[in-house]
């Protein structure tokens, strides 16, 4: 994947919550192959215990967190009081207009799914690079 960011081993370390064991597996091979460091977390409690106990450059979770609408909401909102640092990074659907203002207030990065990981990839890099540069990954047109 030639366009996808390389880092040096172990220089970022990142959470991957979701609940789904394959998702979070490809997700978080994903980012290991590109260099990060990568931990995981399969429910909400997890996740939250392991924010509050390391520091992470990124949670990388989905608003459909243990299949229930809104949850990866909850686990950020959860991470923003325990690892304000932390870059919040939100998988999402589609979502309605007052849903989608409410989670990219809360989040440093939204994405609508469906998205190639390199496209998060890239995005996720350079907001680690530069947090102010960037906000959220546009939906292509026509989408």
């Amino acid at each position: 994947m030639p366009n996808s960011p390389e880092l040096p081993a172990g220089s970022r370390r990142i959470l991957v919550a979701h609940s789904e064991g394959g998702i979070r597996f490809a997700v978080a091979d994903y980012f290991r192959y590109r260099g990060f460091r990568v931990e995981e977390a399969e429910t909400e409690p997890m996740a939250g215990r392991m924010l509050r106990e390391r520091d992470y450059d990124a949670l990388l979770t989905d608003y459909h967190f243990a299949e229930r609408t809104g949850e990866g909401l909850r686990l950020a909102r959860q991470a923003r009081v325990s690892s304000p640092r932390t870059l919040l990074c939100l998988f999402a659907p589609p979502l309605d207009p007052a849903e989608a203002m409410a989670a990219s207030q809360l989040v440093d990065l939204l994405i609508t799914r469906p998205r190639p990981l390199s496209d998060v990839a890239q995005t996720l890099f350079a907001l680690l690079q530069a947090p102010a540069a960037v906000s959220s990954i546009p939906t292509p047109r026509g989408s």
